[in-house]
């Protein structure tokens, strides 16, 4: 009995908890293997990592990466009008490459920059010019006028017959002409209506900026880490927590919405807008028989604007609000997959090759880890985020 009180005090001596997340690290690690924190420090691994920047040296040349980041925003500002898949490339990963960098390094509103800049490609990517539906992309509508006595076109009568310029063939019978002339409403006489890329679209979109963001880099002779392409001194230099820095800032995006938080609204394909369903409406306009005619033979048949789609035959969609696009049914908006339950999005856990301690066998600083203990997480590879 005596023994086993002594072995329980040993044991309760030697456990050592984590100040940042709580759970137990064993006596010989330096950092935790479940949030990074070096241990006998309350703060969380983040500040850490930020006190002790101006202390510990980079392993990596900061005037390397400032570099490769400063190229990547001028390269991206050079194609973002005519490439955006590619430009939304290069600043994605100028953004991760400052990552590596002090505050001094950087002006303050680099931050800003870059992400109001990444949201401009998404615009741009998420949007596009499609044929309008209503006209067939000829800018003009087609209407049918009716005569109302001989079939000549000196008896039509009308707003009508006023504002549309006719044909002189009949066409189909003899009170029966052909109006041409009249503008879409529609898409306003271009031709084509503002409309959003469905998920196929923007994943082939994506697929050949990534594709061609590739390729300049290589040319480069950069490095993958991850999703991000880096210098080779400087990729020869990451340590594993430094890896996981790059890599969960350039994670996969979400599959169903390629990082944009929104879907195609699946009611109006993306325009916006609907059929009106208003009674008698066609072509936004209503039809109705006069009453004040002595018999219904000779009762007079006047069009009318609809008063539910002003003429135009198109209603906002119910569904989307007439934006065209819904979040994100997946992500819920975020445009990034669920954060890795092994890790809890930090991409690192406990090194391999010596469980954390940060040494070797023979005492000397561990080779894969540069003594930190701390290596990239198995279940993510350092991203952070859940696999798709």
């Amino acid at each position: 009995m005596f023994c086993f009180a002594v072995f329980a005090c040993c044991t309760a001596l030697a456990l050592v908890i984590c100040g940042a997340c709580g759970h137990e690290v064993a006596d010989e690690q330096r950092f935790c293997g479940h949030c990074g924190a070096r241990v006998g420090d309350d703060k969380p691994a983040a500040e850490d990592v930020a006190a002790t920047a101006e202390t510990v040296p980079s392993p990596v040349d900061l005037q390397t990466v400032l570099d490769a980041a400063r190229e990547d925003s001028r390269m991206a500002a050079e194609i973002e009008e005519g490439l955006p898949e590619v430009a939304l490339c290069y600043y994605r990963n100028a953004a991760a490459l400052a990552r590596l960098l002090p505050d001094g390094m950087l002006p303050d509103d680099s931050g800003k920059r870059l992400a109001e800049a990444v949201e401009r490609c998404q615009r741009r990517l998420a949007n596009t010019r499609k044929p309008c539906s209503v006209c067939g992309g000829t800018g003009r509508r087609t209407v049918q006028l009716r005569a109302l006595a001989g079939g000549s076109e000196g008896a039509l009568r009308g707003v009508e017959s006023r504002t549309v310029q006719m044909s002189t063939s009949v066409v189909g019978s003899k009170n029966s002409l052909t109006g041409a002339g009249v503008l879409c409403t529609a898409c306003g006489g271009t031709g084509l209506t503002q409309s959003g890329r469905n998920a196929d679209e923007m994943r082939l979109m994506l697929a050949q900026g990534l594709r061609n963001h590739e390729t300049r880099q290589q040319a480069a002779r950069r490095v993958a880490i991850g999703n991000v392409w880096a210098p080779l001194p400087v990729a020869e230099a990451l340590t594993p927590r430094l890896q996981a820095l790059l890599r969960t800032a350039a994670a996969s995006p979400c599959a169903d919405c390629q990082g944009l938080g929104i879907q195609m609204c699946g009611s109006c394909k993306g325009q916006g807008r609907t059929v009106c369903k208003h009674a008698g409406c066609k072509d936004g306009m209503i039809q109705k028989r006069q009453s004040n005619s002595l018999t219904p033979a000779t009762a007079l048949m006047i069009k009318t604007t609809c008063p539910s789609c002003n003429g135009s035959g198109l209603i906002a969609c119910v569904n989307c609000g007439g934006k065209g696009h819904v979040l994100c049914r997946t992500c819920g908006g975020l445009g990034q997959p669920k954060k890795c339950v092994k890790c809890g999005g930090a991409g690192t856990g406990p090194c391999k090759l010596c469980k954390g301690t940060g040494k070797d066998r023979s005492g000397m600083l561990c080779s894969a880890c540069g003594g930190e203990g701390v290596g990239l997480c198995p279940t993510c590879h350092g991203e952070g985020c859940a696999g798709q």
